[in-house]
């Protein structure tokens, strides 16, 4: 058999040795609380009897109020130290045993301690009395309505209402959040507001339970809705007495940049047409106007408050990105230093600004075009769409080598939206459309553009030879051949192609004509014979 160790021996002792302890110790008084030799403080802590809870802070004498099932533990130090542990009866009473009954239930946390103390004092002379809440009643709670669990609940006298509506479930999907309904014993009524609580930080709109409390949760059924510059936008519900001003208070506040004199509220006249009131909210009767259910309040931003205004550069430069700008003050050449300057690759010959059209330079029959078939649109049409689809629609003219030599009349001012590109070095020129090898080609100083079709391979079958265009990246315009002049390097040309269909078209429209005169003749002829 496997013999123990010395160790194990000894820990099978300890527990006789712990109660020997205990036994030597208990004749004065330090478990059981009876007078203690010496000093005269009692070892049995307040810690010791006070049973685990869960609380927020501290409990508030003031406005604690006691009730059956509280603990107390009271403390007599004079010549010796007695201290006494006892709940409050479900008459209400603490008892106090050999000294006194006191009534304490209903009372204050502050006014029981009062009345402990002045019980105690009939019996007891020249002592220092101290009264300690050690315990927290249970009680059951009564939770009805729109909650996913309706029934009775046990919670401590601190829990707030919104703990024992988690008990029960939470909510039911349309269950009012600012309508809820505390019913005490003594028929008062008090109204809980959890979401002003989470919004505003307001826990009194959230109070602890009473013995006997009926939380009652009803449905939702009025709401208002908020926009514009508050803290938070959106569809709130709406309690009785609800104002502009606690509206506005719910939703977070004005934010940054909102109009803070006035207000537009809209309500509706009769559930199709609303009516709109501006309102001075700085004023009372503003502030407190009522708000009602579907009643829209709109808060306006102070006009280009933080507006974010910015361009984008891309290409050859240092630090390509979008940057800030003040819109009219800061110029081209400002945002290229910022976006550390061009490269050594860069081509400033073909750097280009594009501006975002404004909507009065809309293009409506090329939007009319691009939800058009192509098989439906007329050889002019389709010229035109396949143009305008080459294009760089808004691009400003300037030369950035001038604008960033110093030339303040290249050096533009720039607009929120524009978009700088600043390409590497080319030294090709493309040629698209009806020729042989459509591609790029390389690029040769002092040449004009039949050199470079000639190098793609020549005219293919179909091009419209009068018709050819010249699109110049450097600048962005379009332009026919001939004003075209010299090729630059990256210009793009293209040559459309001339439908099958351009003669026959004129011949068809000639023979329509004198259908048409034809058939007039035999009318007018038909009416003079009869």
């Amino acid at each position: 058999m496997k013999s123990s160790s010395p160790w194990e021996h000894r820990t099978s002792l300890l527990p006789i040795f712990i109660t020997a302890v205990l036994l030597l110790l208990a004749p004065f008084g330090v478990v059981l609380g009876e007078p203690g030799a010496g000093e005269g403080y009692d070892f049995v802590t307040t810690a010791a009897l006070v049973t685990e809870s869960v609380l927020a802070g501290p409990v508030d004498a003031a406005t604690y109020v006691v009730g059956p099932g509280d603990v107390f533990a009271i403390t007599i130090s004079g010549q010796s130290v007695v201290t006494h542990k006892g709940a409050v009866t479900p008459e209400g009473t603490l008892v106090l045993p050999g000294v006194a009954v006191a009534s304490v239930s209903g009372l204050t946390l502050l006014q029981a301690k009062h009345v402990l103390a002045v019980e105690l004092k009939r019996v007891y002379h020249d002592v220092e009395i101290t009264v300690v809440l050690i315990d927290l009643r249970r009680m059951r709670i009564s939770v009805l309505g729109a909650v996913k669990t309706p029934g009775s609940y046990i919670g401590n006298a601190l829990d707030p209402a919104s703990t024992l509506i988690a008990m029960a479930g939470g909510f039911e999907p349309r269950a009012s959040k600012r309508n809820i309904t505390i019913t005490r014993r003594s028929g008062k009524v008090e109204i809980v507001d959890l979401t002003k609580v989470r919004n505003t930080g307001d826990a009194g709109l959230d109070p602890p339970i009473l013995d006997g409390d009926v939380i009652l949760v009803p449905y939702a059924s009025r709401f208002a809705h908020v926009f514009g510059a508050v803290g938070r936008q959106g569809r709130y519900e709406c309690v009785d007495g609800e104002t502009v001003d606690s509206l506005i208070e719910l939703a977070g506040g004005f934010s940054s940049g909102a109009v803070r004199d006035t207000v537009e509220l809209r309500t509706f006249v009769d559930g199709r047409t609303t009516r709109s009131r501006l309102l001075d909210v700085r004023t009372d009767v503003g502030a407190s106007w009522p708000v009602g259910d579907g009643d829209q309040l709109y808060v306006m931003y102070r006009q280009d408050w933080n507006l974010v205004r910015q361009v984008r550069v891309d290409g050859e430069v240092r630090r390509p990105g979008a940057y800030g700008i003040n819109e009219g003050t800061d110029t081209l050449s400002d945002i290229i230093r910022r976006a550390g300057g061009p490269t050594e690759r860069a081509s400033l010959h073909d750097a280009t600004l594009t501006r975002v059209r404004p909507a009065s330079a809309a293009d409506l029959e090329f939007d009319r075009l691009a939800k058009t078939p192509v098989g439906d649109m007329t050889p002019t049409e389709y010229a035109y769409f396949k143009t305008r689809l080459r294009e760089q629609p808004c691009a400003v003219v300037v030369d950035f080598e001038a604008a960033l030599s110093g030339d303040t009349s290249e050096d533009v001012t720039l607009m929120n939206g524009d978009r700088i590109v600043i390409p590497r070095v080319s030294n090709r020129v493309g040629v698209s459309g009806q020729v042989v090898n459509p591609g790029s080609v390389e690029y040769t100083p002092g040449q004009r553009y039949g050199h470079y079709i000639h190098e793609a391979g020549g005219f293919a079958d179909g091009a419209k030879k009068g018709n050819i265009k010249v699109f110049r990246r450097s600048t962005g315009q379009r332009l026919t051949a001939r004003r075209a002049g010299v090729i630059m390097a990256g210009d793009e040309i293209w040559v459309p192609e001339g439908t099958e269909g351009d003669w026959w078209v004129t011949v068809r429209e000639v023979v329509q004509f004198i259908a048409s005169l034809a058939t007039v003749y035999l009318l007018v002829n038909q009416a003079s014979t009869n």
